[in-house]
């Protein structure tokens, strides 16, 4: 809707474009997503960060030669594009291997007067991705001292807890302090809130579930699914009658949820 205001606008054009191909990415649309950045590359005016969100949505769809050289071209605009530089990365560890993309961070980091958080939190992505946890958590605990307060440490690091939960049991507490760490310091997205609400609703701890989930309804009550996890809750609780009214509501929002 808000879009839709400034679609005309004639200076905005690629703009608009952009960011309605960011829309469609963020809700795994990739295919959708792509025809939007190319007319944003297409108009007059280029919005010059759509080449790294182009880039992206080719990497989602395995295309790495191609999305390698969108986001040179990022960098070239940007020499220190924190997307072009993880994306790059990323495209590296499905074409080569984990060695090859984490030497593109550091090479990065190598050309800068002093580390950066977000480029070593990346190289811990890099390596969660990889399953090796440890060197992940290593990096993640380099970039708590260079700054404590960046949220997506705590967020790769209850993703980390979160798959050890399978053979440690223990690791829950760890994975759920960590999601309240990323909440607490990044309170509008609502995954942090979502993957409490899901650990505590293992543990049929309902209350504290409950909780979490009313946090994600006053920050994006429209948010996917919302009403489906309320009726997952309802169901453990016994609550069948409103467990279906909730279903009702995520059909309304969601009429192609299967």
């Amino acid at each position: 809707q808000y879009l839709a205001r400034y679609r005309t606008h004639p200076q905005l054009k690629s703009s608009i474009d952009r960011l309605a191909g960011d829309l469609a990415f963020h809700q795994g649309n990739f295919q959708s997503a792509i025809t939007f950045y190319r007319k944003a590359m297409a108009r007059d005016t280029i919005d010059t960060e759509v080449y790294a969100s182009y880039a992206s949505a080719l990497r989602e769809l395995d295309q790495c030669k191609d999305a390698q050289f969108f986001y040179s071209l990022a960098q070239r605009l940007d020499p220190f594009n924190y997307s072009a530089i993880i994306g790059s990365a990323k495209c590296f560890l499905k074409t080569d291997n984990v060695d090859v993309a984490v030497g593109r961070i550091q090479e990065e980091l190598g050309r800068l007067p002093k580390a950066r958080a977000d480029l070593i939190v990346g190289i811990a992505e890099i390596y969660y991705l990889a399953h090796e946890d440890e060197r992940a958590l290593h990096f993640l605990d380099q970039a708590k001292e260079l700054d404590p307060d960046y949220p997506e440490t705590y967020k790769i690091e209850g993703l980390i807890y979160l798959r050890g939960m399978i053979t440690k049991k223990e690791l829950k507490r760890k994975a759920a302090d960590a999601f309240k760490s990323y909440s607490d310091r990044k309170l509008s997205d609502p995954m942090g809130y979502i993957q409490r609400f899901e650990i505590f609703l293992r543990d049929s701890n309902f209350e504290q579930a409950a909780e979490e989930l009313n946090r994600v309804f006053e920050v994006s009550p429209r948010y996917p699914e919302l009403h489906y996890r309320r009726a997952q809750l309802y169901i453990k609780m016994g609550r069948s009658k409103d467990a279906l009214n909730e279903l009702s509501e995520e059909l309304k929002l969601n009429p192609r949820f299967v």
